[in-house]
């Protein structure tokens, strides 16, 4: 035990004559449940230099996730309480629920859902606001409830949509709904969110969902209340009501393009890598200017080559 025989496909002149001891296999810590991650952590703090343990959280935040692999940003890590809205059966409706409505019948590729679409929101929200955080999080003063709430807006901006998706909400309800009644699927969205908190009985603080509504309805308000004013760009990131660009295009375009085989030249990760925050908004490196107009350009490719071929069909 413990003796290691070198390989005898080592040339002869090569090979030693004795035999070398392994090095020691360390104990392996075994935590009681609940108590996991504490543990480990206590455990590697001394033996991880110290250069690395200012990614310890990170890891263990990643420990803590579950990954689901997407056929656009490959693995998602969602977080123990998104996954608490994840697993309801009111998130999981989404599935049925197509991201292009009747486009299915001119393109059949695109018959992806919008539970995908959610999550990759979710997933690139994620993303920039961790980005701002790595750049300018001690000027800005982001706090890991940011990171949360905007994660969640996200996740669950979508969650209101009818069947159909906007054939819904644009084609079908106007005729059936008494004249002047209003109905969008932002503000359904924020009625389930209410609901699944209560009746799944989510831990989760009344202001921070309420600020997780107020930024899934920023594309139409775009004026966030006094309590929200201090870290305005936050509410730029999900739904932006002030320039249009947001992770929710950002997803929307590539995964549209991809299931309907068109090709897309916009890179949504180069605007995401120079976003900083600028007077309280989020802004853009000016050489990034063609970077701008691939993604006008790729929003007109899918209002004409999928919307617009489903309008004449129809």
């Amino acid at each position: 035990p413990g003796l290691v025989e070198v390989s005898s496909r080592m040339p002869c002149h090569a090979m030693p004559t004795f035999y070398r001891r392994a090095p020691p296999i360390p104990t392996p810590v075994i935590a009681a449940k609940g108590d996991t991650f504490s543990r480990m952590g206590a455990a590697f703090d001394d033996a991880v230099p110290l250069w690395q343990r200012a990614t310890w959280p990170v890891l263990q935040d990643r420990l803590r996730t579950k990954a689901i692999f997407d056929n656009v940003h490959n693995n998602i890590y969602v977080d123990p309480l998104s996954l608490r809205f994840i697993d309801t059966e009111q998130f999981q409706r989404l599935r049925d629920v197509k991201q292009l409505g009747l486009c299915y019948l001119v393109f059949p590729g695109a018959v992806h859902s919008r539970w995908e679409h959610s999550l990759g929101v979710y997933w690139l929200a994620g993303q920039a606001v961790h980005r701002l955080d790595q750049y300018q999080g001690s000027e800005l003063g982001i706090e890991r409830s940011d990171i949360m709430n905007v994660k969640l807006a996200g996740l669950l901006h979508d969650l209101g949509h009818g069947p159909f998706s906007h054939a819904f909400e644009n084609e079908f309800l106007p005729r059936v709904l008494s004249p002047g009644v209003k109905w969008t699927h932002e503000h359904m969205s924020l009625s389930m969110a209410d609901y699944i908190v209560d009746e799944h009985h989510i831990d989760i603080e009344s202001g921070d969902l309420k600020r997780v509504k107020d930024m899934i309805l920023a594309s139409s308000n775009p004026q966030p209340s006094h309590a929200h004013s201090e870290k305005r760009f936050l509410f730029d990131i999900v739904a932006n009501g002030r320039n249009g660009i947001d992770v929710d295009k950002f997803d929307y375009i590539e995964r549209d393009c991809r299931a309907c085989g068109l090709t897309c030249s916009f890179q949504f990760a180069r605007l995401m890598e120079n976003m900083r925050v600028v007077d309280n908004e989020i802004c853009y490196r000016a050489k990034e200017c063609e970077v701008y107009t691939e993604l006008i350009k790729s929003m007109k490719l899918v209002d004409n080559e999928i919307y617009g071929k489903l309008k004449k069909a129809s």
